[in-house]
């Protein structure tokens, strides 16, 4: 089964997902992302990969733009 990681964005939880995950659980293994622990969002992707299945899809939003300080 294909793995999908959903990250909320910032200020925004799980629950956030709740209906993409009703909606896709079916097709694929559902992983909520937690950023709350870590302070950049170079520290916030490590966490998300270390956790994260070795092939995995991703979706989220709002944590700033690309090449953005």
């Amino acid at each position: 089964m294909r793995s999908l990681v959903l990250i909320p964005g910032l200020l925004c939880d799980h629950s956030l997902w709740n209906s993409q995950i009703v909606g896709l659980s079916g097709s694929a293994e559902i992983l909520i992302a937690d950023i709350t622990e870590q302070r950049t969002v170079s520290e916030m992707a490590a966490a998300v990969v270390a956790k994260a299945p070795e092939h995995f899809s991703l979706a989220g939003f709002s944590l700033g733009r690309p090449g953005g300080a």
